[in-house]
């Protein structure tokens, strides 16, 4: 099944936000099939390319907070099967 740009977007945020791919998949009125493919598409797509670099001039316990909540967005996010920072 082919979806909106619209749709797409609406998966992708909904997923952002917690919603699980069968709740996505009655909120916008497609399978939850075709919400697997599509998140598995786009995870795909990140995995192939994803590399980071930010610098941060903060205090180390600043740096140690954002470094743990990025990791754990990115993991929620995209459920990386690894993710490694290099310091």
């Amino acid at each position: 099944m082919t979806i909106s740009d619209c749709q797409f977007n609406k998966i992708k945020t909904l997923r952002r936000n917690g919603f699980t791919q069968t709740e996505i998949a009655e909120r916008i009125g497609i399978s939850r099939k075709t919400v697997e493919n599509y998140l598995r598409k786009l995870k795909a797509n990140y995995e192939e390319s994803m590399i980071v670099e930010i610098v941060l001039d903060e205090s180390p316990e600043a740096y140690f907070n954002f470094k743990k909540r990025l990791l754990d967005e990115l993991q929620n996010e995209f459920d990386f099967k690894s993710i490694r920072v290099i310091e």
